[in-house]
């Protein structure tokens, strides 16, 4: 991701950027030895800070996309500094939702809105839909395909985990609100943080 796919996206317009990673995702799954473990990085001691890339939010939202698409985030370190609250939350849903830590995913079924990255994660009735919205604006519309229907509502570089019915996964249920699930606080400026109950 950090050596392969992200310099690419930094090129083109956040629209089109998803739906690239969402391909990309899908292709690695059609080559890969089945049973192989993925590796998901943002930084590495061969680049610049992920941070200094994409902005907090940017490093937040990817660091989400890492740890709840299939395979295992690295991080580098001293790479968690300055948000190490919110990452601390991205790993407790991933280690609380058996889903998202199996080897089972698809990125070609969901149909997310235009510049939100979509992946279904898991099998039958544990199946779970993971959204990172990568536009620098709020995004609401219909997420379809693979047994969802509903409409999300992302704010900017927000991110969450859902039921295939839109409600979050009941174990984000303690700090996500309705419909948007985990995401960025909007009105931030150069921090980002997990929205939950108690800020509100």
């Amino acid at each position: 991701l950090c050596h392969e796919v992200l310099p690419e996206l930094r090129l083109m317009p956040p629209e089109k950027g998803a739906a690239l990673l969402m391909r990309r995702f899908q292709e690695h799954r059609q080559v890969s030895v089945p049973g192989s473990i993925w590796m998901r990085y943002v930084e590495s001691h061969d680049s610049l800070r992920a941070e200094m890339l994409y902005g907090r939010a940017g490093a937040n939202a990817l660091m989400a996309l890492c740890s709840w698409v299939d395979g295992f985030p690295l991080v580098l370190e001293e790479g968690e500094l300055g948000a190490f609250e919110s990452w601390r939350e991205i790993f407790r849903i991933r280690k609380d939702v058996p889903a998202l830590t199996g080897n089972e995913s698809d990125y070609a079924s969901v149909k997310p809105p235009e510049g939100v990255f979509a992946c279904l994660r898991g099998t039958g009735r544990n199946r779970v839909v993971v959204l990172v919205n990568f536009l620098g604006r709020r995004v609401q519309g219909r997420v379809s395909g693979g047994g969802c229907d509903f409409m999300c509502d992302l704010p900017s570089l927000g991110y969450g985990v859902f039921l295939s019915n839109g409600k979050p996964v009941p174990a984000s249920t303690r700090k996500a609100r309705p419909v948007e699930g985990l995401a960025g606080d909007a009105n931030a400026k150069d921090d980002w943080s997990v929205v939950t109950n108690e800020a509100r």
